[in-house]
């Protein structure tokens, strides 16, 4: 009986330690895949970044433009006003 609970014991041991094992391989593989999520949120939060800036820039091309082609307008309508005066004037 004494060699029957020694060869138990022995089983016992090696079952446990295959666990222990498992465990260890499970915990690294989570380890593993937490990093891998949050570079993945990192990637994604500069993805958004960027994007929230390259539209940014667009918005403030845009009102550069419209100030732009307003200033223009702006020249372009005083520079007829100006003309219409000058020919009033020589008339």
């Amino acid at each position: 009986m004494d060699g029957f609970t020694m060869l138990d014991k022995h089983y016992n041991m090696n079952e446990n330690q295959q666990k222990v094992a498992v465990m260890e391989n499970r915990i690294k593989r989570l380890h593993f895949e937490e990093g891998r999520a949050r570079k993945m949120a990192n990637v994604a939060q500069n993805r958004a970044e960027n994007m929230l800036d390259a539209r940014k820039r667009h918005f403030q091309d845009l009102v550069l433009k419209k100030n732009f082609h307003t200033q223009q307008k702006n020249q372009m309508e005083q520079q007829n006003y100006e003309n219409r005066r000058m020919k009033a004037m020589q008339r």
